[in-house]
């Protein structure tokens, strides 16, 4: 938004990712996941690293996503319980075990899973880095936080660990603010657009 202000960019309109609303969601014992691809981009080192300077004894990291399998050798060396799920077919089993979602992004254009994870009432890590840091409002729905910054990962974790209430208060407003990206509501985004152009020509 601030570069098309700068830009003078006043005939955009900017219309989000869509999800489905999903069918049940729960809040199991408290754990963290990550779903999506496994490139440098998308931040997992800077998540690992965070859970080495945890290293909790009783708690568990999920990796979710068709290339999590690749980073084997990266997860030997990381202190802390981390599972690689590999390619999850139903998203609601992967969102279903967590309770906090971590988006670690150094640099992505939106990340539809920081949606995906607030429509199933979790608290979302989202750092500076991924373009869905406009859906967090910090401190309400979730936390962001810099990217390349895995002390900050790990301090958001463990504030999450440490004061469950709030993330249960966090989850509660984001399954709320999830509801706006809701396909339907996209569809109308879509539709008042092209009503505004046709009225136009």
């Amino acid at each position: 938004h601030d570069i098309m202000a700068q830009y003078g960019c006043k005939n955009i309109k900017i219309i989000p990712h869509g999800i489905s609303s999903p069918e049940k969601s729960k809040i199991p014992k408290f754990s963290v996941g990550y779903l999506g691809s496994i490139a440098p981009d998308k931040g997992i080192s800077y998540l690992l690293e965070a859970w080495s300077i945890l290293n909790y004894p009783d708690t568990l990291l999920t990796i979710a996503g068709k290339n999590s399998i690749e980073l084997i050798e990266k997860v030997r060396t990381t202190k802390g319980s981390i599972f690689l799920a590999g390619f999850v077919p139903e998203i609601s089993d992967f969102y279903n075990q967590c309770t906090v979602y971590v988006q670690p992004s150094v640099t992505e254009g939106f990340g539809i899973e920081v949606i995906e994870a607030m429509s199933y009432r979790k608290a979302v890590i989202c750092s500076s880095g991924a373009g869905a840091n406009d859906c967090i409002m910090s401190g309400v729905n979730g936390t962001i936080v810099p990217a390349k910054d895995p002390t900050a990962i790990a301090k958001a974790i463990d504030y999450y660990k440490q004061n469950q209430n709030k993330m249960l208060e966090h989850g509660m407003f984001a399954g709320i603010n999830s509801k706006k990206y809701l396909w339907n509501n996209i569809k109308k985004l879509y539709h008042e657009v092209w009503n505004e152009l046709l009225s136009s020509v």
